[in-house]
């Protein structure tokens, strides 16, 4: 942890006040990625709440996972669950396992993108992220791990996206599309991922919706809440089909979903 960085223990609680976790963040160091928690983070953290069976008695690995809030989440409602990140993140992942209550202890270990992953494809139930697809130098890493850890099996992977550019995300959507060898859905945001397509519909609290794609080798089972889901997509994007923007390369910054993932 970089020593420019001053630690602080904050609680988080559901809406419905029935799970309640502490985390530690940071702020003032020179970078503050995986040391601060955004807002993807917590809508993830709030919809696993209201949606206790996705997780509960499940398998979860959650990848980068930066300070671990979603992670104590997945645990505090009964999953079984290992945390992820790269190796400076490390300490602070451990700090929030040891946090509140024994509900919210989760394992910790380091995880190199780049390389085999050290688990079977199907040993997770379920794959968490939130904020980890913003950047375009990792898109193929992130997508080629995930195929790994998921090939053959009825793992899903959750990645909630928090609309930085509208313009990015829509970009982000259909490379999606392109490079992923499964299937691949919205959980509930397709309005949202409309709007990013549409330039003239953009205001100004578009920057703060987040999206959460649904990605599995296969369709998922028939009657489970990933599949509802998965109905209401196909229906959606039959009746109102989303076509790629054209770039405009100054709206797209470098290293941010842009120039990478259009080229």
């Amino acid at each position: 942890m970089p020593a420019d960085t001053a630690a602080t223990v904050r609680t988080w609680r559901s809406f419905s006040g029935e799970v309640e976790v502490q985390f530690e963040e940071s702020f003032g160091g020179f970078s503050i990625t995986g040391f601060v928690v955004w807002e993807a983070a917590h809508q993830l953290s709030s919809f696993l709440c209201s949606h206790k069976p996705l997780v509960e008695g499940q398998r979860v690995l959650e990848l980068g996972a930066g300070c671990g809030l979603v992670s104590a989440v997945s645990a505090s409602l009964g999953a079984e669950v290992t945390a992820t990140d790269r190796a400076e993140i490390l300490p602070r992942l451990r700090c929030t396992a040891q946090l509140g209550s024994q509900a919210q202890r989760f394992e910790v270990a380091q995880l190199d993108w780049h390389a085999d992953p050290p688990w079977p494809a199907g040993h997770f139930d379920v794959i968490l992220g939130s904020d980890i697809t913003y950047g375009s130098r990792c898109h193929d890493d992130l997508l080629r791990l995930l195929w790994r850890l998921m090939v053959g099996s009825k793992t899903s992977a959750l990645l909630t996206h928090g609309v930085r550019s509208p313009e990015q995300t829509a970009f982000l959507w259909h490379q999606i599309l392109k490079d992923w060898p499964g299937t691949c859905w919205l959980l509930h945001d397709y309005e949202v991922l409309e709007s990013c397509h549409a330039r003239h519909k953009h205001d100004r609290d578009l920057p703060d919706k987040c999206i959460t794609f649904v990605l599995g080798a296969t369709r998922p089972d028939s009657g489970s809440l990933l599949s509802a889901a998965y109905e209401n997509f196909l229906t959606a994007s039959q009746e109102r089909p989303l076509v790629c923007p054209q770039p405009e390369p100054e709206l797209l910054g470098e290293g941010m979903l842009g120039p990478a993932l259009v080229a």
